[in-house]
């Protein structure tokens, strides 16, 4: 870690925020999906599986350059926080103030991706094991489970 020049905002930035906001942003599109399908939910009918059918490779996309880059990016932040005065101060605030709300430093956020992809696999297992056999979305629940 010492022989790259972890001083430069953009290198740093790009490492440990890579794809970040794209999940963010995904993220909030699916659970808008989510939202609408639960609107007009019927037990013997609506399905979500599609919407994970959907997501999945969109996620796949984003979510691969962060994990690819989790452990660089966790040895960079420990880094620049040890090294760097100015973002210490940052975090240091932040951290302070996030305390108040959910008890969540830095780290805590940038392993919640890596985090989620096993919570959605516990989900997915979990809604196919409960969902009755003879309801439409079964199939396809089942799919979705075989393919994460």
């Amino acid at each position: 870690i010492e022989e790259r020049d972890w001083s430069s905002d953009v290198c740093s930035s790009d490492l440990l925020f890579s794809s970040v906001f794209l999940l963010r942003d995904d993220h909030r599109a699916f659970l808008e999906r989510l939202r609408a399908r639960f609107a007009c939910w019927s037990d013997n009918e609506t399905q979500v599986g599609d919407l994970f059918v959907d997501v999945l490779p969109v996620l796949e996309q984003h979510y691969a350059p962060y994990l690819e880059t989790y452990a660089s990016a966790s040895a960079a932040y420990h880094f620049i926080y040890a090294h760097n005065a100015a973002t210490r101060a940052l975090v240091d605030d932040f951290e302070r103030a996030q305390y108040a709300i959910n008890k969540l430093n830095v780290p805590s956020f940038l392993v919640m991706p890596v985090q989620r992809l096993p919570r959605y696999v516990m989900l997915l297992n979990d809604l196919h094991k409960y969902t009755v056999q003879r309801h439409p979305d079964r199939p396809v629940l089942a799919r979705v489970c075989q393919e994460l």
